[in-house]
């Protein structure tokens, strides 16, 4: 478990007010200190966490510029935990686009899944952190609500990413998924899951 802690009460941190992140281990009967993660970040964005019952690895969107206008500075960084401490945070992405809203889980085969929002497009990597060469699995407009996307795991290892879209036709929005095929490695078509007329559907 993670959770951002800041002593200034900012809700997601900057350079003059910087963010710690607390960790804890649950060894199946109690919680247990891992540490923390640092260097202590600055404006944090967003952050996820996925463990595989030995390694874990933690992902943040950091904006080092204070200045969430300016997107194209905001890149991913990471931290990974070998089952008693954690590395150092180091940066994932280098490029002038922005990269935001990572969300990481582990297949069925034990590889870790890496998907993230980067430039219009929902991408991802699989099996390392080397996320300078990503996949498309699909294109989206850029509206907040495309970017607030869930990367969702089911009791036998299934993968799915469901988000809020509109279709083809410009009706909706609706909540749209597509599945992930982890014995080929790629994903499905976008299926939309609704279509009522007159109605309101929202992925939460």
């Amino acid at each position: 478990m993670t959770w951002i802690q800041n002593t200034n009460n900012s809700l997601i941190g900057a350079t003059n007010a910087l963010n710690v992140v607390q960790t804890r281990l649950w060894d199946g009967a109690n919680w247990q200190t891992a540490g923390t993660i640092g260097p202590d970040p600055g404006m944090l964005l967003w952050s996820t966490v996925a463990y595989d019952g030995t390694n874990g690895v933690f992902l943040a969107a950091i904006d080092p510029d204070d200045d969430q206008s300016t997107t194209g500075d905001q890149e991913l960084w990471s931290a990974t935990f070998d089952g008693a401490s954690w590395s150092a945070l180091a940066r994932l992405t280098t490029n002038t686009v922005q990269d935001i809203k990572p969300q990481a889980v582990y297949d069925s085969a034990g590889r870790l899944l890496v998907v993230w929002y980067q430039n219009t497009n929902l991408v991802m990597r699989i099996g390392d952190l080397n996320l300078g060469s990503p996949t498309v699995v699909g294109q989206l407009s850029g509206a907040s609500s495309q970017k607030d996307f869930h990367l969702v795991t089911g009791p036998g290892g299934q993968i799915s990413t469901v988000w809020e879209d509109l279709a083809a036709d410009g009706s909706g929005p609706d909540p749209m998924l597509v599945n992930y095929d982890a014995t080929l490695g790629v994903w499905s078509q976008p299926l939309r899951l609704m279509s009522n007329t007159n109605q309101l559907e929202a992925t939460t």
